[in-house]
């Protein structure tokens, strides 16, 4: 069979459309193509957290290559107008928070503060150590606080529950007892990245022996309400 010479022309220019059709579907389209855009915007987002998290390691370490050479590596630091306090560390006239504060003070567990001092000294154990007023805080941990009740009946215990704390990375302050089978309920101040993870933690801690209990496990702002 014989084609006329411009059917021939109209097959070639429509097999030609086809193949350009199927070529512009290959490139728009990221399941013709591997991920194509959408792969790409995929492959420099995640770029863009990796960087984001070398940078925050990069800053961590800088932050404690600073710390680890403290012009003084004990200090007690007034953060309020009643005398609230806690220890800290202190270099270039800044400090940071290294026990759990009351959270109504407007500060937080590993807040670094500018200070002012030192203003005085007072006893810790059987030494002496100076005594620094903070005036505001230069950079905030962002480290939530939350609150809880327990009774942990042995001495022992509140060791225990600082170095459990501990594996976590995490902080607990609780009031110790020298007595001995104390069924008292006292309350406890922890950090952890949500209020789930406080008590997880908390109930994993009491669990290990039925003597220990725990309850109301809260954010930090729960008992002001009280």
């Amino acid at each position: 069979m014989v084609i006329p010479c411009w059917r021939g022309s109209v097959i070639r220019a429509k097999t030609e459309e086809r193949k350009q059709s199927i070529e512009l579907t290959r490139v728009t389209d990221p399941r013709q193509r591997g991920g194509g855009v959408g792969c790409n915007f995929r492959n420099r987002h995640n770029k863009l957290i990796m960087i984001d998290k070398i940078k925050y390691w990069i800053q961590k370490q800088k932050e404690k290559r600073f710390w680890n050479n403290p012009d003084k590596w004990l200090v007690a630091v007034i953060l309020d107008d009643n005398n609230e306090q806690v220890y800290g560390k202190v270099k270039n006239g800044l400090a940071i928070l290294e026990r759990i504060p009351k959270p109504e003070t407007g500060y937080f567990y590993l807040d670094i503060v500018k200070v002012v001092g030192p203003i005085g000294k007072q006893a810790f154990r059987d030494e002496e150590i100076e005594v620094f007023k903070a005036i505001e805080i230069y950079k905030s941990s962002n480290i939530p606080t939350f609150t809880f009740k327990a009774i942990l009946p042995k001495p022992n215990d509140y060791f225990r529950l600082l170095d459990w704390f501990k594996q976590y990375d995490k902080k607990v302050e609780f009031p110790w007892s020298p007595k001995d089978y104390n069924l008292e309920w006292r309350k406890g101040y922890c950090t952890a990245d949500n209020l789930e993870q406080a008590t997880k933690i908390l109930l994993d801690f009491v669990q290990l022996d039925r003597s220990r209990d725990v309850k109301e496990v809260n954010n930090w702002d729960y008992y002001l309400k009280e």
